[in-house]
């Protein structure tokens, strides 16, 4: 198993998920929302999923406590602003065609004190055997390590990131360059 250093990866994941994500986005390809336990793409609290609009998570999380600026990105075209919901330990990159234009999702993190679950019921503070239990079909092996889980690939999947073999992070997007 390799070794990931989770600062390197904490500071370019909004980069990478731009750049692998992008196309997809601008495309208007759309990401199988009809998930059950064990498949690459992930849904939270069965309605929180990547490509998800601005209008529902304003509608069912209210407007976020905090919102980046919006800011340019060349590799994909997009512009990008976090919206974080600290209160309820979420975060999500959001992403559209045009300056100040409707956002969808194109990254989403979660993080204490958040209570949601994946489609497997694994969340926040849920153990590493769990995580590999449920998920044992799709685990990306070569990118697995004791402190980070990935479902799916580094090129899109969900990722649980561990300390003390309990799962404190759960990001679902891209992390491969």
């Amino acid at each position: 198993m390799k070794n990931i250093n989770y600062l390197q990866i904490k500071l370019l994941l909004p980069l990478i998920i731009f750049i692998l994500y992008g196309y997809h986005f601008i495309s208007n390809t759309t990401i199988d929302t009809n998930v059950k336990c064990g498949k690459k793409s992930e849904i939270i609290n069965g309605w929180i999923k990547l490509n998800i609009s601005q209008n529902i998570l304003i509608k069912k999380l209210g407007i976020p406590e905090f919102k980046g600026e919006d800011e340019y990105w060349g590799a994909t075209g997009l512009y990008v602003q976090e919206w974080i919901y600290r209160k309820k330990g979420l975060s999500f990159l959001m992403a559209s065609e045009k300056k100040g234009g409707l956002k969808k999702a194109c990254g989403i993190t979660v993080e204490e004190p958040c209570q949601y679950k994946t489609s497997c019921n694994i969340g926040i503070k849920s153990s590493y055997k769990d995580v590999m239990l449920k998920y044992k079909n799709i685990i990306d092996k070569e990118n697995t390590c004791d402190s980070i889980i990935v479902v799916g690939s580094v090129y899109y999947g969900t990722y649980f990131y561990f300390k003390n073999l309990l799962v404190y992070q759960i990001i679902i997007g891209s992390m491969a360059e």
